[in-house]
């Protein structure tokens, strides 16, 4: 009996063992290389109202590319309670931001230069998204007609959004 026994292990371990050996994972026949791009999506029904920690901080980040201290950020949420008119106030917080020394916004020259590029990286700034385009149209035909539009109209425009306030 157990010479029996013995003759069925090693049976189990030589087929077990080449069953082990000759299973090899194939090499794909195909090979599927992709090129690394961001993906922006268009979600232009933003829901969630941001609050005022959310968006003083996202507007400082997207103004001069630098985060808000915590000093400058609880008093500008003071100046947004104490004001009745919320667009009022983010107007006037705007504004101050436009007056910062440390505002970071290409020259003019590049947004009449390179208009395309600059409404795409101007959407992808403030919106986390690529225009539609219908709203490249726009803007490629905006900036085109009037002579006079600087960067920081453009910016201000786009940072007191209705979109810009929601997430």
């Amino acid at each position: 009996m157990r010479s029996f026994n013995l003759k069925i292990v090693f049976l189990l371990f030589t087929y077990g063992g080449a069953m082990l050996i000759s299973c090899k994972k194939e090499k794909p026949k195909w090979v599927y290389e992709t090129n690394d791009k961001p993906v922006y999506e268009v979600q232009i029904n933003k829901n969630k109202l941001k609050s005022e920690a959310q968006y003083l901080s996202i507007l400082s980040t997207d103004l001069t590319q630098l985060p808000i201290s915590p000093t400058k950020l609880n008093r500008a949420i003071r100046v947004l309670e104490s004001f009745g008119d919320r667009e009022t106030a983010n107007e006037i917080i705007i504004s101050n931001f436009m007056n910062n020394p440390t505002l970071s916004i290409p020259p003019d020259e590049y947004m009449r230069q390179h208009t395309e590029q600059f409404i795409l990286e101007t959407y992808r700034r403030f919106f986390v998204r690529n225009p539609t385009q219908a709203e490249l149209t726009f803007f490629l035909q905006f900036i085109e007609s009037h002579p006079h539009l600087s960067v920081e109209m453009v910016y201000t425009a786009f940072a007191s959004s209705q979109e810009y306030m929601f997430y």
